[in-house]
């Protein structure tokens, strides 16, 4: 994506890293990532990772996506690269009530797109993305997953391991 809008790809995490502020336990210091950013080349850039909404303020950027994916795709997604349990549960749980959706929406408005990636290739999710920022499309919408996780059998069903 960031290729087909001619900018650089930047990732948060491998910034967090490279400036040594993750924990043991995998916490990243966001006051410090963002005083790092401040020295980091990000101008004309495609910014990524869950760490966004804490870190860059609405002024710095052009727009936001948020990728958003139905829980049980994400589960399954997570489950098949591996991911602990504990992990895949907590992003599905996060992915469920929309919380980075909600975090990013507050910090920067109407700049947040969600785009649904469910059911869809990488390649795909990016030509939406690009047609998005390339003034293709302005249509906006809030996903909400809720609705299809109604009953306690189906959320039990979605947030139980042994559950596919």
């Amino acid at each position: 994506m960031a290729r087909d809008l001619g900018l650089e790809e930047i990732s948060l995490d491998s910034v967090a890293r490279r400036l040594g502020l993750v924990s043991p336990r995998g916490v990243v210091d966001q006051d410090r990532l963002k005083e790092g950013l401040m020295h980091e080349r990000i101008r004309g850039a495609v910014l990524y990772g869950h760490l966004l909404p804490g870190v860059i303020g609405p002024k710095l950027l052009t727009g936001v996506v948020i990728l958003r994916c139905e829980p049980s795709e994400l589960k399954r997604r997570l489950r098949e690269r591996g991911y602990p349990e504990s992990k895949v549960i907590q992003n599905v749980e996060a992915e469920l009530i929309g919380l980075v959706a909600s975090e990013a929406h507050g910090a920067f408005g109407s700049s947040a797109f969600e785009c649904d990636t469910t059911g869809r290739t990488a390649q795909e999710s990016a030509r939406t993305i690009v047609r998005r920022f390339k003034g293709g499309t302005r249509r906006t919408r809030t996903l909400d997953w809720l609705g299809r996780y109604d009953t306690a059998a189906k959320l039990s069903g979605l947030l139980s391991w042994a559950s596919r």
